[in-house]
C-alpha cells in the first residue's frame, strides 16, 4: 500500500537532508526487506512524533545483520558519502554517514526486530522541488507503536515519552502495553513504570528541546506520573509466579482450602480447649465462655476477678 502524496501532513514529512540520507539506502532496503522505523516511520503514519535527525531500520530474524550493515556502508560510498562503522551487536548496527565533505554526520541504525504486521509502501515526500517522491517500505502502524512503548522502557529518553505520548491519540495505554509485549517477549511493564516515574521528574527544558511547547509540559508530566501510577497498582494486584500470574485473592482461597491450614485450626482449637479444662481445674470455676467472635465476655472476667478477690482476702 502507498498513501496518497497528500494523504500525510507536510510539516511532518522528513527535511531534504534525511530524505538524502534514505535514498541510497532504499535500494538496499528493497533488496533485504529492511523496513524503515523510529520517529520517520510514525510521522509517515500521521503521527506528531519527535523529528530524527539520522534512520532507524529493522530487519527481520532471517537478516544476517552485519552484512547488512555492510551493504549500506557500501552504497553510501557508491555515493560519494562517507561512512564510519561503530561496533555493533547481534542486534544492532550503526553507521555515521556524512554525505557531504565538511557536511553533517547523520547515524543509521539497523536492528533486528520481530514485526508482527506487514510492512506497507508510503510515501516520504519529494527530496527537492521537480524531483520524484522517495518511496519506502514503513513498517505498519501497529508496530511502530510497539517498538516505540518498548523502546520508552528500555532507553527512557524524553523524546521517548513524546513518541509514546503522540500515540496515545490512536492506542489506549493498555493497547500500546499489548503492542510492545507482541514484540518483545521480556518487555517488563515495572521497568516502564520506573522509566515514566524519572522522566516525570525531568528539567522541563528537555522536553522543550526536543520541541515540546512550554505549556503542554506539565501536563505531559502528569500524563507521565498517571500512567506510571497505574502500572504499580496493576502490579501489586497480580504476582508474577514461574507458572504464570496468580491473584492474591484466589491464593488466599487456595489456602483456606489447604488440608494443612485446617489441621492446624483443630490444631489450635484443641490448644484453647486444653487452656481452658486448666483453668477449671486451678480456679475450680467454669471457663469463660466465648462470644461469635472469639472475645470472652465482660461478664465472665468480671466473675473470675471477684473470685480470685475474694480469695485473696
Amino acid at each position: 500500500m502507498t498513501t496518497a502524496p497528500d494523504a500525510v501532513d507536510p510539516f511532518l514529512r522528513p527535511g531534504r537532508a534525511q530524505l538524502r540520507l534514505a535514498e541510497p539506502a532504499r535500494p538496499v532496503c528493497d533488496r533485504l526487506g529492511l523496513a524503515l522505523a523510529g520517529g520517520h516511520a510514525l510521522r509517515a503514519h500521521g503521527v506528531p512524533a519527535c523529528a530524527q535527525d539520522g534512520l532507524t531500520l529493522v530487519a527481520d530474524g532471517g537478516t544476517d545483520l552485519p552484512q547488512a550493515a555492510a551493504e549500506l556502508a557500501a552504497a553510501y560510498r557508491a555515493a560519494g558519502g562517507g561512512v564510519a562503522e561503530r561496533p555493533g551487536t547481534p542486534r544492532l548496527e550503526q553507521l555515521s554517514v556524512r554525505l557531504t565533505l565538511g557536511g553533517r554526520s547523520h547515524t543509521v541504525e539497523l536492528r533486528k526486530e520481530p514485526l508482527g504486521h506487514r510492512p506497507v509502501r508510503l510515501d516520504l515526500g519529494a527530496p527537492a522541488a521537480g524531483e520524484p517522491p522517495l518511496t519506502m517500505t514503513v513498517v505498519a502502524l501497529e508496530d511502530a507503536a510497539g517498538l516505540a512503548t518498548a523502546l520508552l522502557a528500555d532507553r527512557g529518553l524524553p523524546r521517548d515519552l513524546l513518541d509514546v505520548h503522540a500515540l496515545t491519540a490512536w492506542y489506549r495505554e493498555g493497547e500500546l502495553l499489548a503492542l510492545a509485549t507482541a514484540l518483545d517477549a521480556d518487555f517488563q511493564p515495572a521497568v516502564l513504570a520506573d522509566r515514566l516515574e524519572t522522566l516525570a521528574d525531568a528539567a522541563d527544558g528537555r522536553f522543550r528541546a526536543r520541541g515540546a511547547a512550554g505549556g503542554a509540559v506539565a501536563g505531559l508530566k502528569r500524563w507521565a506520573l498517571a500512567w506510571s501510577q497505574d502500572l504499580r497498582l496493576d502490579l501489586l494486584e497480580t504476582q508474577e509466579a514461574a507458572d504464570g500470574l496468580h491473584d492474591p485473592y484466589l491464593e488466599d482461597v487456595e489456602a483456606l482450602e489447604d488440608p494443612e491450614v485446617e489441621e492446624d485450626v483443630e490444631a489450635l482449637g484443641e490448644r484453647e480447649g486444653r487452656e481452658d479444662r486448666e483453668l477449671v481445674e486451678d480456679t475450680g470455676e467454669a471457663a469463660p465462655v466465648e462470644d461469635a467472635a472469639g472475645a470472652r465476655s465482660a461478664g465472665a472476667r468480671e466473675e473470675a476477678d471477684g473470685a480470685t478477690g475474694s480469695g485473696g482476702v
